[in-house]
Parts: structure tokens; C-alpha cells; sequence
């Protein structure tokens, strides 16, 4: 005869079967029905066995965490019910964890904060495939801006992310510093800033460090 163990909330419902957990289902219980079961026996829960189950119509918290995991597309793009948000080209292809408090949005990938965006107004989350309550904290983002480096050409100009940036012909030849940041691109030499740039590009960076001179330079 197999044994069950069941934790319950008034959201989930795990289940363990001769000490292995089984599954996780929607609780419909109130917080007088949980009350009811401890004045009949029942044991207080300790940490829940599992993720809490799928959020379901109309039992979503005001302030609750929700996270829901979807693939963006070619273009960068992720859509979400009526909405649409801009990810990002460098996460094309790829699947991501959104996190939503219901103002912002926090695009979390390989387990690091990515983006975040406003959050789409008047989204009902409870209405899209595979929206769960979140139970682990928010992953901390990159530890700062990339730096790469590049040789400035004979006509003063460097390309990183596949964006042109003229520095002037004066600094020719040299190995320059370029701070990748968010809105912007910063060329430094010998810790010098040189110029300053708006990033047009949201390509992802793939080479970190400068070519090699050629001989007829």
C-alpha cells in the first residue's frame, strides 16, 4: 500500500508518493479551508516540495512575482498575448525567463539579468501558456560594461558590434580601449577618453581584442 504526503497552500498542491515526489496541482482551497485542516490534524507545512503550480484565472496576487519562459524570435522580438517586446538581436534565437511584478519586466538569461523593459500595460498574465509564480530571487546582472579593444585604421575608424566609429585620422594606429555600455560606446587610449558614441547597434560583441597589425601598416 503506497503512502501520500500532501503539502498544500492556497495556490498549490504537491504530492509525494512513498517519500518521491509525484506531482503539483491547483489548489482550490481558502484560507478557511487550510484552517478547517489544522483544526482536524493537519501538520503545519514546512518549505513547499516543489514550484508552486501554474497560475490560474483570477488567482494571481496583486503583488505577485509571476515568471514564464518563451523563445525569441529572429528578429529579437518576444510576444506575449496582445504585446510585444523588443529583447534584443543579440538573444535571437534564444530562450529566455521573463519577470514580471507587473510594472517591469526582467529578461533573464544563462541565469543573468539580460534587460528590463516597462512592463506592457493591462497584460493579463493568468491568460498565457506556462505562467508560474516565481520563488527564486532575481539574478544579479553582469558584473559591468564589456571592454574590448581595437586598432584605429588609417582613416580613423574602428568597428565594434558592426557599428563605425570615427575617432579621427590623428589617432591612426593606435590600440584603443572601447567600454561597451547599454546606450553608449566610450574609446579610451591610455585611460584618455577619446570620443564618445550613441550605440545604434544591439549586436552582440564576438571579438575582444584587437587585430594584429599588417606588415604594410
Amino acid at each position: 500500500m503506497e503512502r501520500a504526503h500532501i503539502w498544500l497552500d492556497e495556490h498549490s498542491v504537491h504530492v509525494l508518493i512513498d517519500g518521491e515526489f509525484d506531482r503539483t496541482v491547483a489548489s482550490n482551497l481558502t484560507a478557511e479551508d487550510l484552517l478547517e485542516l489544522r483544526l482536524r490534524g493537519a501538520n503545519p507545512a514546512g518549505p513547499p516540495l516543489a514550484t508552486p503550480a501554474a497560475v490560474r484565472a483570477g488567482d494571481l496576487h496583486p503583488n505577485a512575482v509571476i515568471e514564464i519562459d518563451r523563445a525569441v524570435d529572429a528578429s529579437g522580438n518576444i510576444t506575449l498575448g496582445p504585446a510585444r517586446l523588443k529583447i534584443g538581436a543579440n538573444l535571437a534565437r534564444r530562450r529566455v525567463t521573463l519577470r514580471s511584478d507587473g510594472h517591469l519586466v526582467h529578461v533573464v538569461a544563462d541565469g543573468a539579468l539580460t534587460k528590463t523593459l516597462p512592463a506592457p500595460a493591462d497584460l493579463d498574465y493568468t491568460r498565457l501558456r506556462g505562467v508560474r509564480l516565481a520563488v527564486d530571487a532575481l539574478p544579479p546582472a553582469p558584473a559591468g560594461p564589456i571592454h574590448v579593444e581595437r586598432r584605429v585604421g588609417r582613416d580613423g575608424v574602428v568597428m565594434v558590434t558592426r557599428q563605425s566609429l570615427r575617432i579621427g585620422r590623428v589617432h591612426a594606429g593606435k590600440n584603443v580601449t572601447i567600454i561597451v555600455e547599454d546606450t553608449h560606446l566610450r574609446v579610451l587610449h591610455n585611460g584618455e577618453e577619446l570620443s564618445l558614441h550613441a550605440r545604434t547597434s544591439n549586436q552582440p560583441v564576438t571579438r575582444f581584442t584587437a587585430y594584429a597589425p599588417r606588415p604594410d601598416r
